[in-house]
This record gives C-alpha cells, sequence and structure tokens, in this order.
C-alpha cells in the first residue's frame, strides 16, 4: 500500500461498525500471518512520505514493513509511463 493510503487502515470511519471492527480486522489480520508492505508516496506538494512519517499504533507496528525507495522509487508520473515512445497511441 501507499504510506498515504496507510493511516486510513486505522480510522474507524473506514468500517462499517467502527472501532470495534478496524480492531477485529486488524487481529484477523495479524491471526492469519499477514502484513502490509508500504511503499513512500510524494505528496501534491513533492514532500515524499514514507511508513516513517505514518502514526501505527504500538499494538499494530509489526504489521507494517517499509518497502526501501531505492527498490521501486523512478521519478515518472503514471502518465509518463503510459506515453508511448514510438507514437503509437496506448
Amino acid at each position: 500500500i501507499g504510506a498515504d493510503t496507510a493511516p486510513r487502515i486505522f480510522d474507524p470511519k473506514y468500517y462499517e461498525g467502527g472501532e470495534a471492527e478496524m480492531l477485529a480486522a486488524l487481529q484477523e489480520i495479524s491471526d492469519a500471518g499477514c502484513r502490509f508492505l508500504v511503499a513512500g508516496r510524494a505528496e501534491s506538494s513533492g514532500r515524499f512520505v514514507s511508513l516513517a512519517n505514518v502514526e501505527v499504533p504500538v499494538d499494530y507496528q509489526h504489521l507494517f514493513q517499509s518497502i526501501p525507495e531505492s527498490q521501486y522509487h523512478i521519478d515518472v508520473s503514471s502518465t509518463g509511463i503510459r506515453k508511448p515512445t514510438n507514437g503509437a497511441a496506448c
């Protein structure tokens, strides 16, 4: 997930049952041995935000692992990636 999405995982408004549902979902993820891999994101201001900038509750820090920026960061937009280099339409 992106570092911009990670805080939503801890926001009860995204869960039908509020905080109780959120805690149950996180416990289920933990019990299944799953985790979140978190990639940094550039904000619209250009500031780069990573997992280090996200407040993860202590009880759930084991569920989150940062992907090193060097493994994925390329300074090109998704539009730039889709743009054909040979003049062909996408």
